[in-house]
């Protein structure tokens, strides 16, 4: 009896055996989480709405999971500096962290760049310190006035800062400066949605290179 069941099982998997179909499990997308740390261009000032800042804007494109840590009024080295707010970034749990930012530097780029500088490098290097195996990105400096010999020299201490730790550097002032006049909202500080966008822009195609 246990015989004939058996043979019979065996001649049905040969028959539909290696022709039947398999249901093939769609994979799950992973989840990509990216932590901004910047200043008020990071939160989106001067956007018409959330959704038009460049961090969402590089996001959307991503297909990133955007956690903003934009914060007016901070730098590198101004008032609740980058480097303090670092442990908010780890809290995140970031695959991918961009830092943003500069042009409230520009007190201690004119008085003390040495100090300034030794922040920059600081921030990259706690940075890849506390998250190994993120992917860090570090976007320049913008100014809306004209560039200096300081200011390159800023824009290239960035550069060499997070490449120093294996990160990515986006320049917004070179070969070209992305902001034009006409991105400039009135208070002559931050940017509009075409600037905001102009800034993504350059973000993206920094990544889509690397």
């Amino acid at each position: 009896m246990v015989r004939a069941w058996l043979v019979a099982a065996i001649a049905v998997f040969f028959a539909f055996g290696d022709s039947a179909p398999v249901d093939l499990v769609d994979q799950p997308t992973p989840v990509v989480n990216a932590a901004f740390l910047g200043d008020s261009y990071t939160a989106g000032s001067g956007a018409s709405q959330p959704d038009r800042r460049w961090t969402t804007l590089v996001s959307t494109s991503e297909g990133w999971i955007e956690h903003n840590f934009g914060l007016g009024g901070t730098g590198y080295s101004t008032r609740n500096n980058y480097l303090s707010r670092i442990p908010e970034i780890i809290a995140s749990k970031p695959d991918v962290v961009v830092v943003s930012g500069g042009i409230n530097d520009w007190p201690d780029l004119n008085s003390d760049p040495t100090t300034l500088f030794q922040e920059v490098r600081d921030t990259y290097l706690q940075l890849r310190q506390d998250l190994p195996m993120a992917t860090i990105i570090g976007v320049g400096p913008t100014f809306t006035s004209d560039l200096t010999p300081a200011r390159v020299e800023f824009n290239q201490t960035v550069s060499e800062a997070v490449t120093s730790v294996g990160g990515v550097f986006v320049s917004l002032i070179l070969p070209t400066v992305v902001i034009e006049p006409a991105m400039v909202n009135p208070d002559r500080t931050h940017v509009n949605d075409s600037g905001h966008a102009a800034i993504a822009q350059r973000v993206i195609s920094a990544l889509t290179k690397k």
